[in-house]
């Protein structure tokens, strides 16, 4: 098991899957006990984390995933921020990012559960890869 990050993290296991997942823990993860697969389907898979964020503020978004050389470059995310336009975003998979953290973008979100990062496996050309995802207020 990983130890604790700071920020709010949530955990794959506590994010909202459609299609098929597999878990697994082969490679370094940082949250929980392990992460989730796609098995490179292509298309069918999506997963939401949706934080409870214990104030209003200027955050700095990362995507937890165990790079390898066989992951997607082109992983589609979407942060959604309620009344906000959505950002849509396409993320490399495959490098070692440090700390194991892919930054996602700095936001301003509100507190609460009204912020969802979505990671799917459309159109991505290899493995899509979940640990989770750590929110970190900045100063």
């Amino acid at each position: 098991i990983a130890a604790p990050l700071p920020g709010v993290v949530v955990d794959d296991l506590a994010a909202r899957k459609t299609g098929a997942w597999t878990e697994s823990s082969v490679n370094q993860f940082r949250a929980g006990s392990g992460y989730v697969h796609d098995g490179n389907a292509k298309g069918g898979a999506a997963i939401h984390f949706t934080p409870d964020l214990p104030s209003e503020g200027e955050y700095e978004v990362f995507l937890l995933a165990p790079a390898n050389a066989n992951r997607a470059s082109n992983a589609p995310v979407t942060v959604t921020i309620n009344g906000a336009q959505a950002k849509a975003l396409k993320v490399d998979l495959r490098p070692e990012a440090p700390g194991g953290a892919i930054s996602l973008g700095r936001y301003r979100l509100p507190k609460g559960k009204h912020t969802t990062v979505s990671l799917t496996n459309e159109g991505a050309d290899g493995f899509v890869v979940a640990d989770g995802v750590q929110f970190l207020r900045q100063p």
